[in-house]
């Protein structure tokens, strides 16, 4: 179980942004171990551009939607195990952590949202890059070859 008191609390952000400052010193350009950084950002992204970046939702808020749309993606592609999922998403209800787009009366077209996510600055030769999740700690690159796979997983997702 994790602790919220305010001793644990810092001493769990200060350790990780020595980590991210670690990992952007040695990749500066993000051409390597840096991405992997980006899990769940290319879905939250998305969703603060559709939302026009303001106070409905803030930024943390939509990389965590993000990160559960990611690790969603990760299972309807059969590259995680559900438990993975399942981990998370009793995680953040332990910590009582909005994390669907439905907890922020967010409602988006499949279109709209591959829209927004085809112009995110990941996009490389016309292919949206993903940070998946094959295991907790096992994080997985994709450029997306198929954007039909991408619009049937935000058809159902996003009804």
């Amino acid at each position: 179980m994790i602790s919220l008191d305010s001793e644990s609390c810092v001493y769990a952000i200060k350790k990780s942004c020595l980590i991210k400052s670690k990992i952007v010193s040695i990749d500066e350009k993000e051409k390597g171990i840096r991405e992997l950084l980006n899990f769940g950002h290319t879905f939250g992204h998305a969703i603060e551009a559709i939302t026009g970046y303001k106070e409905k939702i803030k930024h943390g808020e939509a990389i965590f939607i993000g990160m559960y749309l990611a690790l969603k993606f990760s299972v309807f592609l059969k590259i995680c195990k559900m438990n993975v999922l399942e981990k998370y998403t009793s995680h953040l209800n332990n910590l009582k952590i909005n994390y669907k787009l439905s907890d922020y009366n967010i409602s988006i077209s499949q279109e709209k949202f591959l829209h927004h996510m085809r112009f995110d600055k990941k996009v490389k030769n016309n292919k949206i890059k993903l940070i998946l999740i094959k295991d907790i700690g096992s994080p997985v690159r994709l450029f997306l070859e198929n954007e039909k796979l991408l619009s049937n997983f935000l058809k159902n997702e996003l009804k």
